[in-house]
This record gives structure tokens, C-alpha cells and sequence, in this order.
């Protein structure tokens, strides 16, 4: 009985001792984080070529930054039953152009209601007024944001 008092008590005290060691052994070592995880500094890497825009799934219309410079949405707002959104296309080409607008029409949450799109063809250094409607009985709430312009 005495030895197999002797035996756990060994055995505990091997528990006791090891458990440490076995502990330290599993760290990285000198506080430094291993290699490949997160630390305290930030390195940001610089690309020689420029990154493509995002796209937009619910796009339809492919986005032209200098084309959307020529369009302004003026207003938004409810009209016998439906949103109407309204603008102007000023054509800055040196030839006629056709303007394509997807216009799209959400809640205060950005839930996306409807989308619509327009085509109007200012004249080289015209404008044109554009006008989109989308059906709803909601009288109040509603956005309307010009999502994206193409011009061809």
C-alpha cells in the first residue's frame, strides 16, 4: 500500500514539474509572433498597375467615370403614384452622344426598390434634360440614386 502511495505521489510530481517544460516548449519563443501571423505593424504593398473598379452585379449599365461627370440627378420625388428622378446630360465630346442611366430607387436602408434605366443623345456640347419613373404607392422614403452612366 505504501508503494502505490509512493507511485502517485511520483507520479504527480512529474505531472507537476512537466507540465511547465511541455508548456514552454509549445511557445514561439522570444515574444515574437511566428511567422505569417498578425502583429503590431502594418505593411502596405504598392501596385504598379492601377486596380479595376468594382462592378456592381445588379448593374446593368457599365459605369464611365468621364461620362458620369456630364450627368447630374437634380431631384427625386414622389408624383401621382410614382418616384420620378430628373437631370441633366451636358455632352463635353466633340460628337453627339448617347448617355445610358441606370437610376436606382431604394429605401432609407438602401433595400433596393426598382431600377430603371434612360438613354438620351445630347448634341456635342448640348444638354438634355433626362426624366425616370418608377410605380409605388410608398409616399415618403424613397431614394433615388444614379447608380451609373455609359456614353457611346
Amino acid at each position: 500500500m505504501m508503494q502505490k502511495r509512493a507511485t502517485h505521489s511520483l507520479v504527480a510530481l512529474v505531472c507537476l514539474v512537466g507540465a511547465p517544460l511541455a508548456l514552454a516548449a509549445c511557445s514561439s519563443g522570444g515574444g515574437k509572433p511566428p511567422a505569417g501571423s498578425a502583429s503590431g505593424t502594418t505593411t502596405t504593398v504598392k501596385s504598379k498597375s492601377k486596380s479595376p473598379d468594382p462592378v456592381d452585379p445588379r448593374l446593368s449599365v457599365t459605369n464611365n467615370v468621364s461620362a458620369r461627370q456630364d450627368v447630374t440627378l437634380t431631384s427625386c420625388e414622389d408624383v401621382k403614384g410614382a418616384w420620378v428622378a430628373k437631370g441633366v446630360v451636358t455632352n463635353s465630346t466633340a460628337n453627339t452622344a448617347t448617355y445610358t442611366l441606370q437610376i436606382t430607387y431604394t429605401d432609407q436602408e438602401a433595400t433596393v426598390l426598382g431600377v430603371v434605366k434612360t438613354s438620351v443623345s445630347p448634341a456635342s456640347k448640348q444638354q438634355l434634360h433626362w426624366t425616370t419613373s418608377w410605380p409605388s404607392s410608398m409616399t415618403t422614403g424613397v431614394q433615388c440614386i444614379l447608380d451609373a452612366v455609359s456614353r457611346t
